[in-house]
């Protein structure tokens, strides 16, 4: 896709047998989200079944559309450079936070980062007992911390271990869709939030959840400063080997399966 010139999304329809077709969508992340996938499949099926009975969809109409929800935000965030904007007070949250952070968490010192990134990975599953789980939610609800807090925690003390740090920085996207009237709509909302962990020796693990989840709720607060504005006012330095701010990024995903 050309951004500058294409609209972000493709379709073709393929005669592949007798009576057979197959659509295929081809979707710039730029467009849509992992939350717009229901929306996008639903109003394709709803069209399908119209279709076949002979009839145009009847949809709903949304409340907004997604350049409503683009103007909104430049009204509403205003400038960065207006001290007196929201989007400038959000930033200040980061520049204050992120203040001194390391330039990159490394997760192993004898394995240093290339100059030029070789994208050489590996898939690794594994599954949590579910009494282990089940126990594991009786403590975090008896120290108010959810899971997400808690596997950020976990994902912070053991890079901090492996990686012989005690300040941490650990990306994770979260959904943008705080605004009613959002949930349905087809369109990229998706924003990273840099999270960061500072380890102390004799800490004990309510001390270790506890900053964790100021960590979060702060992070979730002040989540509609967009990361490259973030980057921005730190002036972090931009390297071919590894993202900015954070090298690391936990992600959070519900199998419905």
């Amino acid at each position: 896709f050309d951004l500058a010139t294409d609209i972000p999304i493709r379709a073709a329809l393929m005669h592949t047998g007798i009576r057979e077709w197959v659509l295929a969508l081809a979707v710039h992340h730029h467009a849509v989200d992992e939350w717009s996938f229901p929306s996008l499949l639903g109003d394709l099926s709803t069209a399908y079944e119209a279709r076949l009975s002979g009839h145009d969809p009847d949809w709903e109409p949304l409340p907004v559309q997604y350049a409503d929800y683009a103007i909104w935000q430049r009204e509403v965030l205003g400038n960065p450079d207006d001290p007196d904007s929201l989007l400038s007070q959000h930033l200040g949250y980061w520049q204050d936070v992120l203040a001194d952070a390391p330039d990159e968490s490394t997760l192993t010192l004898d394995r240093p980062r290339p100059a030029h990134p070789t994208h050489a990975g590996e898939d690794i599953e594994f599954t949590i007992n579910a009494d282990t789980v089940s126990r594991l939610r009786e403590v975090l609800d008896d120290h108010g911390v959810s899971m997400f807090m808690a596997v950020q925690a976990a994902t912070g003390l053991a890079i901090s271990i492996l990686g012989g740090q005690d300040d941490v920085v650990i990306g994770s996207p979260v959904g943008g869709r705080t605004e009613e009237g959002l949930e349905d709509l087809v369109g990229y909302f998706v924003n990273t939030l840099p999270i960061r962990h500072r380890f102390a020796p004799g800490q004990t693990l309510a001390e270790v959840l506890a900053s964790a989840r100021n960590a979060v709720l702060g992070g979730f607060e002040h989540q509609a400063a967009p990361f490259e504005e973030i980057t921005r006012v730190l002036g972090t330095e931009r390297a071919e080997g590894r993202n900015p701010v954070f090298q690391i990024m936990l992600t959070h995903q519900v199998d419905n399966g």
